[in-house]
């Protein structure tokens, strides 16, 4: 959306989705039709991961944006693969794309198993960061 700004999106579907939670969607009005979809696996770690271990990346194909103008679908026990296999496009993504409509997912979200919490709630990026910058002291400072 950035990049090209001259192209309108008429149907957008995140799956296993990285983009930030405080993504801006409201710089970008007129050129989506809401609502957002965002495929949301409650066993999909890869998302969080990236976020915990990276910069710039998001969370929000497992926990998902939980904010307008997006619609999370949660599917309970769905990993990042789930989504992209035939029965699942059939059966969610065919009806949005042709007429819009949204067949249900799972009613409420299953919480992530506590360790995927744990790695989400304590940034492994930072401590990547203090680690390298702490070797660097260590070694060329000292």
């Amino acid at each position: 959306m950035r990049k090209h700004t001259d192209l309108i999106f008429k149907k957008i579907i995140f799956c296993g989705s990285v983009v930030p939670h405080k993504f801006k969607f409201e710089n970008y009005l007129g050129r989506y039709e809401e609502p957002l979809l965002n495929e949301v696996g409650t066993r999909d770690i890869w998302p969080a991961i990236a976020e915990a271990v990276t910069f710039g990346y998001g969370s929000t194909g497992t926990y998902g944006f939980r904010r307008v103008p997006v619609r999370d679908r949660w599917h309970n026990g769905a990993a990042h693969g789930d989504f992209l296999k035939k029965h699942f496009c059939q059966r969610y993504w065919a009806p949005f794309l042709r007429n819009g409509e949204i067949s249900e997912g799972s009613e409420e979200a299953e919480r992530p198993p506590w360790w995927l919490w744990a790695v989400s709630t304590f940034k492994i990026r930072y401590v990547i960061v203090i680690a390298a910058v702490a070797f660097v002291w260590h070694n060329f400072m000292a």
